[in-house]
């Protein structure tokens, strides 16, 4: 397993979001929904942007870097039924208060 992860019928406008998309034979696929603001450092940090359709797993992967490198909260978005339990917890983001998730004690002091 992997970790877990937050997830969200509705990301909020600076969430990195990885989409999960059920296929009707059993498969499926994701796409990375960025904020305008991401989309535009991808371009000035020349980063390719993220292809329409992926695997759930390449999806995931460079959600994660991109939300690492641009600073932004990553969530898992789209039909549940996609997401494999081997990769991590699946936790609602409405369990937590909307005031903010990073505790300050985790960042670098200046």
């Amino acid at each position: 397993m992997i970790g877990s992860f937050l997830f969200t019928s509705h990301p909020r406008p600076e969430d990195v979001a990885v989409w999960l998309q059920a296929a009707g034979n059993g498969g499926a696929s994701a796409r990375i929904v960025l904020p305008e603001a991401i989309e535009q450092s991808l371009v000035e940090r020349n980063y390719p942007p993220p292809a329409p359709a992926l695997t759930i797993e390449s999806a995931l992967s460079y959600a994660i870097f991109l939300a690492i490198r641009c600073n932004a909260p990553l969530v898992i978005s789209g039909d549940r039924r996609a997401w494999n339990p081997d990769w991590g917890y699946l936790t609602d983001l409405g369990q937590f208060p909307t005031t903010g998730l990073v505790a300050n004690g985790d960042r670098p002091r200046r």
